[in-house]
């Protein structure tokens, strides 16, 4: 006798089509707040304090923007003394304000959290946590390091590679650089990170991984947090809501993607394969929400193979070495 699950997956696969409507649930007061944080002229601060506040309102504190301004009036004042001439010789400026000890960071630098490089406790992915502690990963890092950068007038904006972030600026001259904040805000090429952080070529053709985020697409990766709290919170329907204002911003968001195809597979594990252990206990209401559930579980991550994602992304211990393209880089 074929499984409980079996039995839904043929459903899934041989009804015409999904039942769950495409864009989630709706919960209007958490969707119109999270579409407000794509307000056209807001202060990547801003956005990133108040979407830091949706997930969890205490990490939206009135100190932690106070810093946010504080660090801004010293770096300004810091490059008017210094007289830069090219926008390199003012990204050097920002770097030595985060990363060198001196009296313009109470001789107190901001460093990479080795206990958690990848941000994975989610407390960290804060940007509160990191000004009060100092200590970031390589969600917080590039995000504080571009929202000063764009304060002194630097072109910057966040670039992704599979569980890694970091930053993408362009001089005066157009040219575009990677720059790696959990070291030190260095340059650095494409066939590095892609070395630390493999990736599929696909993955980077068809732009999943690597490229410049638009301002749109830097929102939506900044406001992921959001997502996470309410996956976290087991609130799965939230989590659908949230994740499809974001997906239309960023439709190409492979952490999105797959947060929304389990989000669905949770629900699915909650309401029904938790409770009934044969197929003929369902309604038939009941039968046509598992076929949909499982469809747009499954959708996800077919979605995301798609566009080049693997499950050994980002992993270099598993990742087949015939397949690290090295590439030529900036």
């Amino acid at each position: 006798m074929r499984s409980f699950i079996q039995v839904v997956l043929v459903l899934f696969l041989t009804l015409p089509g999904p039942l769950w409507a495409a864009d989630g649930p709706k919960i209007p007061g958490l969707v119109r707040q999270v579409e407000d944080l794509f307000t056209p002229g807001r202060d990547w601060a801003d956005i990133k304090f108040t979407a830091d506040g949706i997930a969890d309102p205490s990490k939206d504190t009135p100190e932690a923007r106070q810093e946010i301004e504080r660090l801004t009036v010293g770096l300004k004042d810091f490059v008017t003394r210094m007289r830069p001439k090219t926008a390199h010789d003012k990204l050097q400026i920002l770097k030595a304000f985060l990363y060198k000890s001196g009296p313009w960071n109470d001789e107190k630098t901001y460093s990479y959290d080795l206990a958690d490089p990848l941000g994975k406790i989610r407390i960290h992915r804060y940007l509160s946590n990191y000004l009060e502690g100092r200590k970031g990963n390589c969600i917080t890092m590039p995000i504080l390091f571009a929202i000063l950068g764009k304060r002194i007038g630097l072109n910057m904006t966040l670039a992704l590679a599979p569980r890694h972030m970091f930053v993408k600026f362009t001089d005066d001259e157009g040219r575009e650089w990677n720059i790696e904040t959990t070291s030190g805000g260095g340059y650095t090429r494409e066939s590095h990170i892609r070395e630390q952080s493999p990736m599929t070529d696909a993955s980077i053709q068809k732009g999943l991984y690597l490229k410049v985020l638009t301002n749109e697409e830097a929102i939506a990766t900044m406001a992921e947090v959001v997502a996470e709290e309410r996956m976290s919170q087991q609130l799965y329907e939230q989590a659908i809501a949230v994740s499809d204002v974001l997906l239309k911003h960023n439709p190409k968001s492979v952490v999105t993607i797959l947060k929304r195809g389990s989000a669905f597979g949770a629900i699915l594990r909650r309401d029904i394969l938790s409770r009934y252990t044969r197929v003929d206990e369902l309604t038939p209401d009941q039968l046509k929400m598992a076929e949909a559930l499982s469809y747009y579980n499954q959708k996800a991550f077919e979605t995301a193979t798609a566009l080049g994602w693997t499950e050994n992304d980002g992993e270099k211990d598993r990742w087949p070495q015939q397949q690290v393209n090295q590439g030529k880089g900036k």
